[in-house]
């Protein structure tokens, strides 16, 4: 089962970051490698060869039919102004108490049955409760490709709105419960300690502040905020060995922890993480009902099997992907942990069992942390070196401060008890301070994360493998070479990422973001970071791979190819200073969630690059960095002669779609080209048959240049 599930869930992944046209030779040569496996006689008798490459081609036709008929169809809305008819799937996330995000689950599209996720963000509280069924006139647009969340329609412009009361389901109360928890928990403790306890409980993160959510970033501690194992065996295991310990027969001991795991990832709105968690907790539960000899690594490949079948593009999720090593980690180090922890002898004896069991927290946090660093880096380009010892000095108070707030909330129910819940609500508040406190000191220590790029990984990899094949000619144990092999290739990351960050410390970089034929460019120098047109809904994510907050941000056009992601930009990362051309509902997020001025044109400096802005129809910036100059348009229709004349002689041009018709390729001596995958790539080739270097994101993906002091101009 560990073989088939990772497998399948490895494969899902691999086709959620390949190219629509590499599924079919995919599934092809996963279809003849398992003719082969069953037929050739010498690969019959690896038993696992079969499974493995018979997960390979279910994922592949699994893939491919959930895209033709699920996405396909919902993606053709694109564009269109439809009735839809919809009922909330997660509570709102309030901002400033000014702003509220919805998510809704449609039950109907202009009046043919259709069950997609859709969100939208409303400048006032429309009031809506989980029971409700709403039904309203929206345009909306699509995803330019499947998205792990599942929300893969936005909206704007809701009209003729109607709003039907109904009979709440189980789902709906489910959500009552959320809301109700976390409200309790901000009022018990008010400011930010209140913010993390309802993020412990119930995996709300919309109301911590984001520079305490920032450092804790730095920390490596953000998972205790995920709902996942850490939360669902807590809770659940601490009921059962309760239970267990006063005797309660078998069954009526593992009975209601089975309901509580239940409960839970209900209550959580069956996230990824916490579905993966729930199904290998139940499994385990299971086999002590039924004397089954349940076994940790079999139990994780059935969570991921499940979940793959139920989701195929859930493995695209960052945030399961780290539940998944991250349980892989602990799984792998637990006897490990414990064969350590029991060699430490301290005196006097009273703190021999803490000494223990913060030796064995550090032992598996090093080793969780060593099975995420991959991803962790693929995704967020960072590298915590705080991690482990944040770990150790906070997970202990986390894990009580989260079961003193879930307690407290029960006796919040009893009002003979309300003493009860005021004592432990304070306490599990304190716990939290002191959460929020070391995060503050320990994230803010100087290289207490790194960030590096694609050339740093690269070094790195090639780095392992060459100690690997070294490490392989040696005459050492397995344990030692491993040993060795894991703490040289550390070193040499650490190393290369210090390094870099030395190197390029005085260099500007530019990063053109993969989002489609809409506007995204970050300018960073000097610890100074810009960030000019935001469209796309994922903006967000792929800003905070690079940089905690925004110093500027400039949103060029009043249109939803500039501005699409600023409502989520804003929320999920501090923009300290925002330019938007004027004020209408397509930039209102910008007014309403942020401090936004209005201005049509402005020089603003950021570290060595000097930004000019020119608003309105032929909106354009110009940019100077180290002798270098780069014209960014953001609409192929720009009227050229409506800029400076220097402003066409610029070094780099980066467009929007395609180059404005007054330009001429041949004397630009770089273009890049903001497009979609659909736009497809006759007008790179053009502009390259003129002998001018042009790249587009459609093809590459981020697009990201360096500019050295000396003037040099290269891509990372």
């Amino acid at each position: 089962m560990a073989v088939l599930g990772g497998a399948f869930f490895l494969s899902l992944y691999v086709l959620s970051v390949l190219p629509q046209r590499a599924l079919i030779p995919l599934a092809g040569a996963s279809a003849l490698l398992l003719a082969a496996a069953l037929l050739v006689r010498t690969l019959r008798k690896h038993a696992r060869l079969p499974l493995l490459f018979g997960a390979v081609l279910a994922a592949c036709a699994l893939v491919q039919l959930t895209t033709v008929t699920v996405f396909r169809p919902i993606a053709a809305l694109h564009g269109k102004s439809v009735r839809i008819t919809a009922s909330l799937c997660d509570l709102p996330r309030e901002y400033n108490e000014e702003s509220c995000y919805y998510e809704l689950r449609t039950r109907s599209v202009d009046g043919v049955p259709m069950r997609c996720r859709i969100g939208f963000w409303s400048t006032k509280d429309m009031q809506w409760t989980p029971s409700q069924t709403v039904s309203f006139t929206a345009r909306v647009y699509a995803s330019d490709a499947p998205d792990a969340t599942g929300v893969w329609l936005r909206m704007f412009g809701v009209e003729e709105l109607t709003v039907t009361d109904a009979r709440p389901d189980v789902f709906a109360r489910m959500l009552e419960v959320r809301r109700y928890t976390i409200d309790t928990l901000l009022q018990a403790a008010p400011g930010p300690a209140g913010a993390v306890l309802a993020a412990l409980v119930t995996g709300d993160r919309t109301h911590i502040p984001a520079d305490i959510y920032a450092h804790m970033r730095n920390c490596g501690i953000v998972h205790i905020f995920s709902v996942s194992g850490f939360h669902l065996s807590v809770f659940s295991m601490l009921l059962y060995q309760f239970l267990e310990r006063r005797r309660v027969p078998r069954f009526a001991a593992v009975l209601p922890s089975i309901v509580l795991v239940l409960f839970l990832m209900a209550v959580t709105g069956f996230s990824a993480s916490c579905v993966r968690a729930g199904i290998m907790l139940l499994t385990l539960l299971f086999g002590r009902l039924f004397f089954w000899q349940s076994d940790s690594i079999n139990s994780l490949g059935l969570s991921l099997l499940i979940m793959g079948f139920v989701s195929p593009f859930c493995a695209g999720d960052v945030g399961l992907q780290l539940s998944v090593l991250g349980a892989l980690g602990a799984i792998l180090a637990s006897p490990l942990a414990g064969r350590l922890s029991q060699k430490i002898r301290v005196r006097p004896y009273f703190l021999r069992r803490p000494v223990q069991a913060i030796a064995e927290t550090i032992v598996l946090s090093a080793c969780i942390y060593a099975m995420t660093l991959v991803p962790v880096a693929l995704h967020y380009d960072t590298l915590s070196l705080i991690s482990p010892i944040a770990n150790a000095v906070i997970l202990f108070a986390a894990e009580w401060a989260m079961i003193g707030a879930a307690v407290s909330v029960l006796f919040s129910l009893i009002p003979p008890l309300y003493f009860v819940f005021r004592v432990l609500s304070f306490s599990a508040g304190l716990l939290a301070r002191y959460c929020i406190t070391a995060s503050d000191f320990l994230g803010g220590l100087p290289f207490s994360v790194v960030r590096f790029d694609r050339v740093t990984l690269c070094c790195w990899a090639a780095g392992t493998l060459i100690v690997l094949a070294v490490a392989l000619c040696v005459h050492l144990g397995n344990r030692r070479r491993v040993v060795t092999v894991a703490a040289l290739s550390l070193s040499m990351l650490l190393s290369c990422a210090l390094f870099r960050a030395w190197n390029v410390r005085d260099s500007v970089f530019v990063t053109a973001f993969d989002v489609g034929n809409h506007s995204a460019l970050l300018v960073q120098s000097r610890g100074e970071t810009a960030l000019i047109g935001c469209g796309g809904v994922n903006t967000a994510q792929r800003i905070l791979r690079y940089t905690d907050d925004v110093d500027w941000l400039l949103l060029p056009r009043t249109s939803l190819t500039g501005c699409s992601g600023a409502s989520e930009l804003i929320r999920s990362v501090p923009c300290h200073e925002i330019w938007a051309p004027a004020r209408n509902p397509a930039v209102e997020g910008a007014f309403f969630f942020g401090s936004a001025e209005v201005r049509r044109t402005g020089t603003r400096q950021v570290g060595a690059v000097r930004a000019e802005y020119i608003g309105g129809a032929n909106a354009a910036v110009y940019l100077t960095a180290h002798g270098r100059t780069m014209l960014l348009l953001f609409s192929p229709g720009c009227d050229l002669a409506r800029l400076p004349s220097a402003w066409q002689n610029a070094d780099i041009i980066y467009v929007r779609g395609d180059l404005p018709p007054a330009l001429e390729p041949e004397k630009i001596g770089l273009v890049l080209l903001s497009r979609s995958a659909a736009q497809g790539e006759p007008i790179p080739r053009a502009i390259r048959r003129s002998g001018t270097f042009a790249v587009s994101t459609a093809d590459k993906g981020d697009l990201r240049l360096r500019i050295d002091p000396d003037g040099t101009v290269g891509f990372e």
